[in-house]
Formats: structure tokens, C-alpha cells, sequence
């Protein structure tokens, strides 16, 4: 028995309908087996194909009816005999195989894409780095030159402060020598005065 099954609905695509199909042709032993989404104006429809034994085929139209996947929304399923040949079930597997990989392909080139602008987004991100750290040399250096400013104005404030304190030192020293060579004068000159009977 050959019959194409049509499976209508708002979602029949991209919820793994057709692998679910064929899960079960596999399971039940089919060897002719095909399915192939469509597009009806704005709905969605998946056409198969399936060739066995009546008793199995009516088994499998049996499961269409009563069973689907997670997701899918279907609002019609008819059955219509089928007078075409209908693919092998390997045949088929393999084109499903081949129409998976022909979908992946883009998604690959897009996460190529992506991993190239990734790169350039670390690049960017290093050069800017990059220039942080060379500014951050550049202020290390000015810092370090005005500490060895800091320390130079340090050193001559202390040499400063030291020839200060010399010149203090050297000041009182004169100053208390001259104070007591006046007062050994004024006592010299007192006595003096005093012997001349000028002073009581």
C-alpha cells in the first residue's frame, strides 16, 4: 500500500516533525519512506510519503493521527492514495542528512563571522590597553622625576637649613665675644673714671 499523507497546520515546520515521522517508520520497520515540507499561501504543510504493508501503513496513518511533536500546531491531516514511487527509506535519511548540513552551513559562516569581529573587538581592546599601560609609564616617569625633584628641593632645604644654623652658631659666638670685650672696655673705663674722681 502506497499513501501520501498531508499534515497542515500553523507550525509543522522547524519542530522536528519529520524526524519524529521517521523515527517511527524506522522503528516499524518501513523501507519506503519520504517527507517533505511545503508551503500553502501562509500555512505550513508536510507531504509524506509511505510504502509497506497495509496493516502497517494503517498503523502509521493511525500514529500521524494520534500522536505529534511537542511543539507542532496541526489543524488538517489528509490521506490520499499514492500512485508515485516513493523514496527508500536510506535514500531519504540521507537527503534529510544532507539537507541539515546544507542549513548548518550558514550558521557556521555566521559564527565565523562573528568569532572575526570578536577578534577585532580584542584587538581594538589590547591597543587600547596597550596605550593605558604606555600612559601609565609615562606618569610613572613624571612621578619619579618629580620625586627626585622632591628630593633635590629636600636636600637643599636641609643644606640651607644647616648653613642657617652655622651662620646662627657663628653670629652668637661674635656677638657674646664683642659683648664681653665691651663690658672688660666699660669696666676698664668705669675704673678709669673713677680713679679721676669723675665718678663716686
Amino acid at each position: 500500500m502506497k499513501r501520501e499523507i498531508r499534515i497542515i497546520g500553523s507550525r509543522v515546520h522547524g519542530v522536528g516533525y519529520r524526524a519524529y515521522l521517521l523515527t517511527y517508520a524506522m522503528k516499524n520497520g518501513f523501507v519506503h519512506f519520504n517527507a517533505i515540507n511545503q508551503q500553502e499561501g501562509d500555512t505550513e504543510a508536510i507531504y509524506v510519503y509511505i510504502e509497506g504493508p497495509d496493516e502497517k501503513v494503517e498503523r502509521f496513518i493511525d500514529f500521524v493521527h494520534t500522536s505529534l511533536p511537542t511543539h507542532a500546531q496541526v489543524s488538517t491531516i489528509r490521506v490520499e492514495p499514492y500512485e508515485g514511487d516513493v523514496l527508500p527509506l536510506s535514500t531519504y535519511l540521507q537527503y534529510l542528512q544532507f539537507e541539515q548540513l546544507n542549513k548548518g552551513i550558514p550558521a557556521i559562516l555566521n559564527i565565523e563571522s562573528m568569532q572575526r569581529e570578536v577578534l577585532t573587538k580584542q584587538d581594538q581592546t589590547l591597543t587600547i590597553l596597550h596605550e593605558s599601560v604606555k600612559k601609565q609609564d609615562q606618569m610613572l616617569a613624571i612621578l619619579n622625576e618629580s620625586s627626585n625633584k622632591q628630593d633635590q628641593m629636600i636636600s637643599c632645604q636641609k643644606e640651607t637649613t644647616e648653613e642657617i644654623h652655622g651662620f646662627r652658631k657663628d653670629l652668637t659666638e661674635m656677638m657674646s665675644e664683642r659683648f664681653t670685650r665691651l663690658e672688660q672696655e666699660l669696666a676698664t673705663i668705669k675704673d678709669a673714671l673713677h680713679k679721676a674722681g669723675i665718678m663716686a
